[in-house]
């Protein structure tokens, strides 16, 4: 990840072993990132969308 910080990207961690998308979803929330275009389906997001904390759409 440090190679991709070095060039500028802006990384987010999210879990150890396996991915949290929850707080990835959040943290991206946090930092003013409110529409995720991403691979997966719907049942990608399911149980987990809107994140905490998100009160706004796009």
């Amino acid at each position: 990840m440090d190679a991709y910080r070095a060039a500028g990207a802006d990384v987010v961690l999210s879990g150890e072993k396996r991915v949290d998308l929850a707080a990835g979803l959040a943290e991206l929330g946090a930092r003013g990132w409110w529409r995720v275009a991403c691979d997966g389906g719907p049942g990608l997001f399911a149980g987990c969308w809107p994140p905490i904390g998100w009160t706004r759409c796009a």
